[in-house]
């Protein structure tokens, strides 16, 4: 359970990164390290420095809720006549290792986890 809220923290601190404007919306690097920055208590060691995958993308919807734009180019923005918010989107995931093997349970288990907010 921590591990699975830790993963969604990550993913979520990245996100608040990306969210900050438009300039910080398109560097993936710096929202994977404040990801991995944030997940610094769940395992990372200098034999497992990224524990985390982390995955972001942008994506911009028209205000009256009509339609929805992978990359927010802006010849499909200017389709929106009332206008358009953009959104960036961030996935977290990482592996979880029981730390002993217990009958009928995975010993590893996926966790993915995903933020979206809004632009500034």
């Amino acid at each position: 359970m921590y591990h699975s809220l830790s993963t969604a923290a990550a993913a979520r601190a990245a996100a608040a990164y990306g969210a900050q404007s438009t300039s910080f919306i398109s560097d993936a690097a710096g929202m994977a390290s404040i990801a991995k920055q944030d997940g610094v208590s769940l395992g990372k060691t200098a034999e497992n420095p990224d524990i985390f995958i982390v995955n972001s993308s942008q994506y911009c919807v028209c205000v009256n809720g009509s339609t929805k734009f992978t990359g927010c180019v802006q010849s499909d923005l200017d389709t929106c006549s009332s206008g358009h918010e953009r959104y960036v989107s961030v996935t977290v995931g990482r592996t979880f290792e029981t730390l002993m093997n217990y009958q009928l349970v995975p010993s590893t288990i996926a966790l993915s986890e995903t933020a979206v907010l809004r632009v500034e």
